[in-house]
């Protein structure tokens, strides 16, 4: 099974059938003969595709559009999206999109007025029609409403035109979303009483790959993202990311220090922790130009250090602190490549390529003998091989020298070396869900010993990783005696209300 695939399963039960092999945000015509998806393309884009319900090759629908969210007409005839063009983010996101089916046609919308604070149109969710004597329908969209998110809806008239102001439908105290309408007018609709992400350790004999007890929490504030966490060896510090500041935590005073308090908005690729937890290394990206301006800054808190500009983003460390790997690339100038960064001077080295794939995560072992990354293996961003290579100098080997760990059937990401090299920990969705496994290496070859083994499963419906769905960005920091990862944590319900045709 890989990840973002689409399957159908008869409402009362029976065997699976798949759709397509890749792709998210599916949503049946009215009719119920196609299905509107989204796939990733390149690791980067979400483009807008249908496909037959019954199967058959999906058709892409304005391949120049980058879709966050797109609905279906009541009549299956037209799309609405907030969506953007290569290159036109800022701009296009202020608006909707009125696509035709098959999208020979693209118009603009003007979308309910922006509150203040908003900077782009809000998502529309449903597209509804509960007075089958009107021509008026409803876009029904989301909004935040101070610290809550509720549905609205507002009317659409001649297929673009929004004719009313907002009115509120949900007054709920948590998150409201994922409207679905009949016909009639009755829509169901989620409300998440709790929604956020928090660190976990995990306590583990890593050199053993033997759990030792249950999950403990690092971080537990409602409502706030936690993410993208990065271990100290010792596994006494780690630094994150927390609703746009950069934190570090003592794990053995409990003292968290804000480092620096605006970083960039979604995070792309993590911070790094130096292996002795005394700095940290962070991305800004630089809009003048096309990559990643990499910054450095202590742990005890301080001045930012800019360490080097469009190097790309930060991956692993040397055992001494001053090299580091990066992923680097120039937007829209060929492939993602790897790179070694002079911590102390700034000096940017090309040092691992290939020219059919895309190379990321970068990391040494702990000797810095050895090197991990991964491959790319198609543009839907859902498949990759990981790999190590010898390393000398802080240099990796070339391809004749790569050993390969996995098949590339599966989303296997985010690995990381145990203290004595002899294993490798990482993510995989191999089960169907996002869950921590791991790996063998012969101690003298360092070539797989037998087939991954799970060492902790992530199952439940209350704590698991849902955003693995879209981007993998779950972490696997390892030290000695624990894993460090970060999970998404939800309540929710499921509500039920009449719509009024409205005036």
């Amino acid at each position: 099974m890989s990840l973002g695939g689409i399957f159908e399963i008869p409402s009362l039960g029976g065997d699976p059938r798949l759709i397509t092999d890749d792709g998210f945000g599916q949503r049946y015509t009215p009719d119920g003969s196609t299905i509107l998806f989204v796939r990733p393309v390149e690791g980067l884009f979400n483009r807008l595709f249908t496909v037959p319900r019954m199967g058959g090759t999906p058709v892409a629908i304005q391949p120049e559009l980058n879709v966050e969210m797109a609905i279906v007409s009541p009549d299956g005839s037209k799309i609405l999206a907030l969506a953007y063009r290569d290159g036109r983010r800022e701009q296009d996101l202020k608006r909707w999109w009125m696509i035709s089916i098959p999208g020979e046609k693209l118009e603009e919308v003007a979308p309910p007025s922006l509150l203040p604070g908003e900077t782009y149109a809000p998502p529309p969710l449903a597209w509804t029609m509960p007075d089958k004597n009107s021509r008026r329908q409803w876009i029904i969209f989301g909004r935040q409403t101070g610290d809550t998110y509720n549905l609205f809806r507002v009317a659409i008239e001649n297929g673009r035109n929004v004719t009313s102001e907002p009115q509120q439908l949900t007054f709920t105290t948590g998150l409201s979303t994922d409207p679905s309408v009949s016909e009639s007018g009755r829509m169901v609709f989620e409300n998440g009483t709790s929604l956020s992400t928090n660190l976990w350790s995990i306590p583990i004999d890593t050199n053993l790959g033997r759990v030792t007890g249950e999950p403990q929490s690092l971080t537990h504030v409602e409502g706030v993202l936690d993410d993208s966490p990065s271990l100290s060896r010792d596994g006494k510090k780690v630094a994150f990311f927390s609703d746009g500041r950069l934190v570090v935590k003592d794990l053995v005073t409990g003292r968290e220090t804000q480092l620096v308090q605006d970083v960039t908005g979604e995070p792309l690729a993590p911070p790094t922790i130096s292996p002795d937890g005394t700095f940290v290394v962070y991305y800004r990206w630089n809009h003048a130009r096309t990559d990643f301006d990499l910054y450095s800054i202590s742990t005890a808190g301080g001045s930012p250090r800019l360490v080097c500009r469009d190097c790309g983003g930060p991956g692993g460390i040397s055992s001494d602190g001053t090299r580091m790997l990066t992923n680097r690339s120039f937007v829209g100038r060929g492939l993602v490549r790897i790179a070694l960064v002079d911590v102390t001077t700034g000096k940017v080295t090309d040092v691992l390529s290939d020219p059919k794939h895309n190379l990321w995560n970068p990391y040494f072992s702990w000797d810095d003998k050895w090197m991990g990354f991964k491959i790319q293996t198609g543009v839907d961003g859902q498949h990759f091989r990981l790999y190590i290579t010898p390393v000398e100098n802080f240099v990796p080997a070339g391809p004749d020298r790569w050993i390969q760990l996995t098949s590339g059937e599966y989303n296997d990401d985010h690995q990381q070396f145990s203290p004595d090299g002899n294993t490798i920990y990482f993510n995989s969705n191999r089960d169907g869900f996002a869950c921590i496994w791991a790996l063998r290496l012969d101690p003298k070859s360092k070539r797989p010993l037998g087939a991954p083994f799970a060492i902790r499963h992530f199952h439940g419906s209350q704590r698991i990783y849902s955003g693995v769905t879209l981007l993998n960005h779950m972490e696997v920091n390892v030290a000695k005696d624990k894993i460090v990862t970060n999970l998404d944590e939800f309540h929710s319900d499921i509500w039920m209300m009449e719509l009024e045709p409205g005036k």
